[in-house]
């Protein structure tokens, strides 16, 4: 479950269902008459084998803690800090949950494009043999592509592999378009029901993109 407002709804639940990681995007604090919401960094740690489930701890990610996902093997979890452009690892042990590092996923300056806009990534999905994440950045319109070694997360790819161009250009344009977050997220579904490798997972979502009804004057471009 993923929002990027409050309250918490972003939810992800271990492998054995017994421990559940709830991020709080936002937190409300007061605005002369009425109310805002600013970028918060919490994820609440619920015993969900305890009865009823209790919160038995808070750990820190970034700036607006967004979307989740926790690997096959319940021992790490990633979290998209949409305010901050990052990712931050968790650590899980048991009911024990720490932060082990944050990853800039900010999109990179071209030639081109001085000046990109922020990447607000605010969904993420972790391929079935754990090597491999994707996240998606909304702000731009991009997908980045995280590396898994064990619980030590690294940016594989600091250039896009997926964009969206005029036809006839070769230079990416940047659009708000939240297609890519529905993307990300149908293909993080529907490539958990299958033993995908991380080529094969990446494929797939370009194909899913090129397929998707986008506007006569736009064409996906996209390098691996």
């Amino acid at each position: 479950m993923n929002t990027i407002t409050g309250p918490p709804v972003n939810l992800a639940i271990t492998p054995d269902r017994r421990l559940a990681l709830v991020a709080n995007s936002l937190d409300w604090v007061k605005d002369g008459d009425g109310w805002k919401g600013v970028p918060d960094n919490k994820i609440y740690v619920i015993d969900l084998a305890a009865s009823p489930p209790t919160q038995i701890g808070t750990v820190e990610a970034g700036k607006q803690a967004s979307g989740m996902a926790i690997n096959r093997a319940g021992t790490l979890a990633l979290v998209a800090n949409r305010a901050e452009d990052s990712v931050t690892a968790l650590a899980i042990d048991g009911k024990n949950v720490k932060p082990i590092g944050t990853v800039s996923v900010a999109t990179q300056p071209t030639p081109a494009v001085a000046a990109p806009p922020p990447a607000l990534p605010v969904a993420v999905a972790i391929t079935p043999d754990g090597k491999r994440a994707l996240v998606a950045k909304g702000g731009a319109n991009r997908v980045g592509l995280l590396d898994i070694d064990g619980q030590k997360v690294s940016y594989a790819q600091a250039a896009p592999f997926l964009g969206i161009a005029a036809r006839g250009g070769d230079t990416p344009a940047y659009s708000r378009s939240p297609d890519v977050k529905r993307q990300a997220i149908f293909l993080a579904r529907w490539a958990g029901r299958g033993a995908f490798k991380a080529t094969a997972l990446v494929l797939a979502f370009v194909i899913i993109v090129a397929l998707w009804p986008i506007s006569p004057t736009w064409a996906i471009t996209a390098s691996i």
